[in-house]
């Protein structure tokens, strides 16, 4: 349906503060926008069949492969376009092109140009060349009424969260397995005057936005290993040297995109 969906708490100020509580942050301006791009490239999809044609499919693939969720994305893989976090584009034929749309419908974004010489370009070719053929023509599919009101949404703000909680919950059972880790990162206890704990928990947030948006991992395995290193950190009473603080959050970082490269790649953080 050429219709454009958004996350329900975007529609509202106190949502999003419930958002940034509960889901550990919300979306900016500039984000919103690029969903809002993404989106439209579904609606233009959709609306004139385009998925149904040889020549998408000569360009996308196959818009009946399987979706899923899980997918390995291939890091800096010039045959996609960068534009939502994850490497969005590379997840399914479908969120490719409105990944490419989207780019081409950015404002100033310069394409044939930061593009040149990448596989993705003659996705952003065929993009503009079929936004000149059909975008002043009438859809070949139209909604005559609402996709979807809000009189028939039953669920509640808190089921979302309770389920949402649920479907991201990843049990790493790590145990002790980087203890010898997080002992060359931070100095033991009462070596240091500064619980190394309270810079995990200062870094958690920035760590769930940078490694997931540049390695592909979900938010929900970077949350819970995030989680696990600040537990161990804690139980160990591990130590900081202020001094020292910028240095042990770029050794974290390092360790944590290491690890969630390792999941993506082989569905563990570590071989036996």
């Amino acid at each position: 349906m050429p219709v454009i969906g958004l996350p329900f708490y975007l529609a509202d100020p106190d949502l999003q503060s419930i958002e940034a509580e509960l889901g550990g942050s919300a979306e900016t301006e500039a984000e919103i926008l690029m969903y809002l791009r993404h989106e439209a490239g579904h609606a233009f999809n959709y609306a004139y069949r385009l998925y149904d044609t040889d020549e998408w499919r000569r360009v996308f693939g196959d818009y009946g492969r399987p979706y899923q969720d899980d997918y390995k994305p291939r890091p800096f893989s010039r045959r996609y376009v960068f534009h939502i976090s994850g490497w969005y584009a590379q997840k399914h034929p479908d969120e490719d092109f409105a990944e490419t749309f989207a780019v081409w419908l950015t404002p100033g974004s310069d394409w044939a140009k930061r593009y040149q010489g990448w596989g993705a370009l003659k996705k952003l070719q065929y993009v503009e060349d079929i936004a000149k053929r059909l975008g002043r023509t009438t859809p070949s599919v139209q909604l005559a009424e609402p996709d979807f009101t809000t009189e028939e949404m039953e669920g509640t703000v808190q089921d979302h969260y309770r389920q949402r909680e649920l479907d991201e919950k990843v049990d790493v059972e790590l145990r002790n397995a980087f203890d010898h880790a997080l002992e060359d990162i931070f100095w033991g206890p009462g070596e240091a005057p500064v619980n190394a704990a309270t810079l995990v928990q200062a870094e958690r947030q920035r760590l769930l936005s940078t490694v997931g948006h540049y390695a592909g991992v979900s938010r929900g395995v970077v949350r819970a290993l995030v989680d696990h290193l600040a537990e161990r950190t804690a139980a160990l009473n591990l130590t900081l040297h202020p001094d020292d603080s910028r240095e042990a959050a770029m050794q974290l970082a390092s360790l944590v995109t290491v690890l969630a490269m390792n999941y993506l790649h082989t569905d563990c953080f570590f071989e036996d």
